[in-house]
């Protein structure tokens, strides 16, 4: 090898390792921000001393999500923090313009410490007064929380109630102890934005307490601030009239059923009751939330849409006079700004239907294809038995799962994520 070619590896070799060190260095440093800022909250909101903690795993991700228009930065997290006395606490965390919504799971003496089952309303007071000043922080402090604050006041015990002021829906659940699932309590607070008696579920501020197979589980969403609402002053269809869009798409969708025998299709008309068996609902949707071309069948429509405002989008489902194997009927949505036709497919159940009769209404993400039967939003219970620290699992259920699915669906950090492992002490 001559002088020139040994300079030149050499060289090649300098300039892998500058690049290296320099992409870790840029990860380390927009991981460190985020793990701050999970840290800060668990130590001033959820008032949880961490200076005995130290991190013991970390993974990190970031991107611009097409479902947002890519106006979004979404930043992934996954923490578990570790302390001498045994105490684990894990968090998921997803962070959408700095708005937060999160997963923790406790472990051991933490639990006990926090106390959440004997004191969930003052918890969730005191949560709610330090979110105050940590969104501040942030930069994503707005007039929900002083307004969620006030509501919670008027509260002597959480008990089950809906209570509505001015724009905002305060929803107290609660659930009874259960063996299966094993559930000791779960107990959910969520404010919501309301007008015309349409609640925006994804506009919304949500903490919920819950312990199962041991295990204490806290949510917390805030994405009060991340959305605005389609204006009210704008033309909106009335159920009536979306209904005559929906059921002319409903009645004259071609359902084909494969022949799985030769792969040769057949085509199959529905029988419709005489008087239609229908159900409606309105949601508030981003904008963008079809922008994915793996979303088969889903459509945005021609016009122009914001990806952080929420438009009006009418859910109908049509049923059969008698199911079609699986299929139980229709369901159509419809663009409530527009009049255009969101999507169109059969719904139903595989195998065994529900026990119920009439099916919650869902928005199909992604639309099954001709002749599939589309599946309901995932409940998040599990009946999988006592998990270990490290495999966490995630009782916490009803509208949260689907707010945290539809709002920031926090999953298993992408393939291409900065991943960093590393043992660092937390400092008080």
């Amino acid at each position: 090898m001559n002088v020139s070619r040994k300079v030149c590896v050499v060289a090649l070799i300098v300039l892998l390792v500058i690049v290296l060190v320099c992409v870790v260095a840029k990860a380390q440093t927009l991981d460190n921000k985020v793990e701050d800022n999970v840290f800060d909250f668990i130590t001033e909101v959820m008032g949880i001393d961490t200076a005995k903690y130290e991190v013991t795993h970390n993974s990190y991700s970031a991107n611009y999500p097409s479902n947002f228009g890519g106006s979004v930065k979404e930043e992934l997290t996954t923490l578990t923090l570790s302390s001498s006395d045994g105490s684990l606490i894990e968090a998921d965390v997803q962070f959408n313009n700095g708005y937060m919504a999160a997963f923790f799971y406790l472990y051991g003496p933490v639990v006990e410490e926090q106390q959440y089952n004997v004191s969930s309303l003052e918890k969730a007071q005191g949560i709610l007064s330090r979110y105050q000043n940590f969104s501040s922080q942030l930069g994503t402090s707005s007039d929900e929380v002083p307004s969620a604050l006030m509501m919670l006041s008027s509260v002597k015990e959480l008990s089950p109630s809906s209570i509505t002021n001015g724009n905002m829906k305060m929803q107290i659940t609660t659930s009874e102890p259960s063996i299966n699932p094993p559930v000791d309590y779960d107990t959910r607070i969520a404010f919501y934005y309301t007008a015309n008696g349409i609640d925006s579920t994804r506009k919304c501020l949500v903490l919920e307490f819950c312990r199962s197979y041991g295990v204490t589980q806290i949510l917390f969403v805030d994405t009060w601030g991340l959305f605005s609402i389609y204006s009210a002053d704008l033309p909106c269809l009335s159920e009536s009239e979306a209904r005559v869009v929906a059921w002319d798409a409903a009645k004259n969708y071609q359902i084909k059923l494969l022949n799985t025998e030769d792969n040769s299709t057949i085509s199959v008309t529905p029988t419709w009751p005489e008087k239609t068996t229908v159900e409606s609902d309105m949601d508030m949707v981003t904008g963008q939330l079809y922008n994915d071309s793996r979303l088969l069948g889903l459509s945005m429509g021609n016009t122009s849409r914001d990806g952080l405002t929420l438009y009006p989008l009418w859910k109908f489902l049509f049923y059969f006079d008698k199911p079609i194997g699986d299929m139980q009927g229709i369901q159509v949505g419809v663009w409530g700004d527009t009049k255009e036709i969101a999507y169109c497919g059969t719904y139903g159940f595989y195998g065994t239907p529900n026990n119920s009769s009439s099916p919650p209404l869902t928005t199909p993400s992604p639309m099954p294809s001709s002749g599939s039967v589309s599946s309901q939003q995932p409940s998040m219970t599990t009946n999988a038995p006592s998990p270990e620290p490290g495999t966490s699992t995630s009782p916490i259920t009803s509208s949260t799962a689907l707010i945290v699915a539809s709002v920031f669906a926090i999953s298993a950090v992408a393939a291409t994520a900065v991943l960093i492992l590393k043992k660092r002490r937390r400092s008080g």
